[in-house]
C-alpha cells in the first residue's frame, strides 16, 4: 500500500531486495547495488516538480548513507550469470 510513509518504504526495501545481489560477468562476480529516493503526495509536494525534487534529494541521500556504510548491501545471495 502506497498511500502513507511505511507502505512507502516497505515497497522501496522489497524492489531493493529484489534488484541488489551478485551478477556474473564472464568470469568475474559482481554486486549490484542500487540508491532509491521516492516521495509521497501530497506529505513531499502536490506538484511534479516538488515531488521529483524531493525524491531526488532522497536518491542522493541514500546513496551518501550507503558510501558511508550505513545501509549494508540487502539482496539475496543468488548469483546471476549473464
Amino acid at each position: 500500500n502506497l498511500d502513507n510513509a511505511e507502505g512507502l518504504d516497505a515497497a522501496c526495501t522489497r524492489l531493493r531486495q529484489m534488484v541488489e545481489g551478485p551478477i556474473v560477468l564472464g568470469d568475474d562476480v559482481e554486486p549490484v547495488r542500487i540508491s532509491l529516493g521516492a516521495a509521497l503526495a501530497p506529505r513531499d509536494g502536490r506538484d511534479i516538480d516538488s515531488l521529483l525534487r524531493h525524491a531526488d534529494q532522497a536518491m542522493y541521500a541514500d546513496k551518501r548513507q550507503r558510501q558511508e556504510g550505513h545501509h549494508p548491501p540487502t539482496g539475496s545471495s543468488r548469483v546471476i550469470p549473464f
